[in-house]
């Protein structure tokens, strides 16, 4: 009784979020910018670990005007993947790599779509503690800001909208 040891010590790192939103790119120049370039809401957002980009770790749906939002992520490299609907298939053609670094722009493109089709993803995005970008000028997620350099709210992904031509076929 009476005795005591105070050599166990534990470090705690802070968790890691990334995040941002789905846009509609009227003009396919990959900028969130303009009338009509708004959120996209109900799309299925994957996170994978860059080193199995096949499976993902985490899903969620955009809302609240496209934004997503994934937290209590540990450092590492992630890939994030965003499935596109019906109204909006094809990603941007025009791609910014935004990795998870201090210079990343907001607003802007970051996924590719092989073929055009199917799920659009990003380049690999490190996460570490205190280097996240700070540049996000209009934090969408919940928990990322523009101060937060404990996550990354640079990943956006536009989407262009289908387009139709049709006329009538007639006998002259």
């Amino acid at each position: 009784m009476g005795e005591s040891n105070h050599t166990l010590d534990f470090g705690f790192e802070p968790s890691l979020s990334l995040g941002s939103t789905a846009f509609i790119d009227l003009n396919n120049d990959g900028i969130q910018s303009g009338v009509g370039e708004t959120g996209i809401d109900g799309l299925t957002v994957n996170l994978y670990a860059a080193a199995d980009p096949m499976t993902p770790i985490a899903t969620t749906t955009t809302a609240g005007g496209g934004h997503y939002f994934f937290n209590g992520l540990a450092a590492g490299n992630y890939i994030v993947g965003i499935v596109p609907n019906s109204s909006y298939p094809v990603a941007s053609s025009v791609v910014t790599a935004n990795s998870g670094v201090v210079g990343d722009t907001d607003g802007v493109n970051t996924g590719t779509q092989v073929g055009g089709v199917g799920e659009s993803k990003s380049g690999t995005i490190a996460l570490s503690v205190g280097t996240q970008p700070t540049t996000d000028t209009a934090p969408g997620a919940s928990g990322l800001t523009a101060d937060n350099a404990n996550g990354n709210a640079t990943i956006d992904f536009g989407f262009v909208p289908t387009v139709s031509i049709g006329s009538v076929v007639y006998y002259d």
